[in-house]
């Protein structure tokens, strides 16, 4: 991985599903390189509000291992500032956004991935979109 930016999105609660937000990908602010993410992610929280993290993105640079896939705590795409930070509840957990903690994808030679991974950021599902 290289390190660089490129995708962004915005969690709903459109989904059908109860406790579950989903959110379409796209580019992240400014970002002027040639990939062009796209795909969908779910997140589905549990009663005891860990979550499922379902990720179905494609455009993204090939054969990516271990590249990191969050959620911010900003609540736009518009701009880089109002992305934000990784979004934690520090008074429950560290930072678990991180790759040593599983918050990663591996794409394939076309720069895809469909998987998912089991986290907890110490908020529930109303404070994660």
């Amino acid at each position: 991985s290289t390190g660089a930016v490129w995708a962004c999105s915005t969690l709903m609660s459109e989904s059908t599903k109860p406790n579950t937000v989903s959110a379409s990908i796209g580019l992240y602010p400014n970002y002027q390189g040639n990939l062009r993410p796209s795909g969908t992610v779910t997140v589905t929280f549990d009663y005891d509000n860990t979550f499922k993290f379902e990720y179905n993105i494609h455009g993204l640079e090939n054969n990516c291992v271990g590249c990191g896939i969050h959620i911010h705590a900003g609540v736009s795409c518009e701009t880089h500032e109002q992305v934000m930070g990784h979004g934690w509840n520090a008074d429950f957990v560290r930072d678990l956004w991180k790759s040593q903690y599983g918050a990663v994808y591996n794409t394939d030679g076309n720069g895809s991935e469909s998987s998912h991974f089991y986290l907890y950021n110490g908020w529930n599902v109303g404070i994660n979109y």
